[in-house]
C-alpha cells in the first residue's frame, strides 16, 4: 500500500505502476487523471459518463466542500473540456475527499494484475437500509464520498464486470465495519457514504487471455480485487479513523 501523493512522502506527483507498464496515475492540480494502457471495458457510477462504456482515462475531481451539486454532470463535461479531454469518454468521479491522502495498491496473482485507486471522505457516511428523516435526505448529497478506481489486467466479461462491482462494494463495506464506522444520522455502523462512486475497468475478451466470468469471493480474480478494494479504503481513512 501506499499514498504516493502526500505531502509527507515528498513524492513527485505521478505514480507508475509496478507491475502494469504504462499504467499511470497523475495528480493534477484539481484531480487524479489515470490512464496509459489503452481501452478498457469500463462499468461505473460515474456522475459524468458512467454506465458500461470503452475508455482510455480516468478521473476523479476534487472538489470544495461548498459544491453546489445542482448539475454534477454537467459542471463535470465542463471541467473535461477545461483539461482538454474526451467529455464523451473519460468517466468523472466527484469527491471532497482530499486526492493527496489517494490509496494505491496493487497485485499480480493467478494471471492477472490490478490496481485500486481510493480516495475517501466519510463526513455523509451512512447505513443502507436504516431509515433517514426528511432533513437527513436533504443533506445526503453532501460531497465527502469514498470513490473507489479499480482496473484489472485480464479479460472480464460484462457479467465478471458487474460482479466484480458487488464484491468491491462489499470490500468496502468490511473495511468500514472493522473502522468502525458510524452513520451520524444513527451511531450504527456505515455501509458507504451517500455519495460513493465506483469505476471498474478491464480488457474485454480476448483470444490471448483466459476470460473471466466470474468475480466472486470465491475466484482468484474477485479475491483479489477484494483485498485490494479492502486495503486501499483503509489507508485512505486511517488518518479520519483514528482521530
Amino acid at each position: 500500500m501506499t499514498q504516493p501523493f502526500s505531502k509527507e512522502s515528498g513524492r513527485e506527483s505521478i505514480y507508475r505502476s509496478a507491475h502494469w507498464p504504462g499504467l499511470t496515475i497523475e495528480l493534477r492540480a484539481d484531480h487524479l487523471y489515470v490512464g496509459g494502457v489503452g481501452s478498457l471495458r469500463t462499468l461505473s457510477s460515474a456522475v459524468c459518463n458512467g454506465g458500461l462504456r470503452e475508455s482510455s482515462a480516468w478521473v476523479n475531481w476534487g472538489v470544495p466542500l461548498s459544491y453546489n451539486c445542482a448539475d454534477p454532470e454537467g459542471d463535470a463535461r465542463a471541467a473535461l473540456r477545461r483539461w482538454g479531454y474526451d467529455t464523451a469518454q473519460a468517466p468523472v468521479l466527484l469527491t471532497a475527499a482530499s486526492l493527496r491522502r489517494a490509496s494505491v495498491v496493487e497485485a499480480e496473482r493467478g494471471g492477472l494484475t490490478a490496481l485500486c485507486c481510493t480516495t475517501a471522505g466519510v463526513g455523509n457516511a451512512a447505513r443502507a437500509g436504516a431509515p433517514m428523516s426528511a432533513q437527513q435526505r436533504e443533506q445526503a448529497y453532501r460531497p465527502g464520498t469514498i470513490n473507489t478506481m479499480l482496473l484489472v489486467d485480464a479479460s472480464l466479461d460484462d457479467a465478471a464486470l458487474a460482479g466484480a462491482f458487488i464484491t468491491a462494494a462489499e470490500a468496502k463495506t468490511a473495511a468500514l465495519q472493522d473502522l468502525q464506522i458510524q452513520s451520524p444520522a444513527n451511531g450504527r455502523i456505515a455501509t458507504g457514504t451517500t455519495t460513493d462512486a465506483l469505476i471498474i475497468a478491464a480488457r474485454g475478451p480476448r483470444p490471448e487471455q483466459p476470460l473471466h466470468r466470474y468475480a466472486g469471493t470465491a475466484t482468484v480474480l474477485g479475491q483479489t480485487l477484494a483485498e485490494l478494494v479492502y486495503d486501499s479504503v483503509c489507508e485512505a481513512l486511517a488518518p479520519l479513523a483514528d482521530a
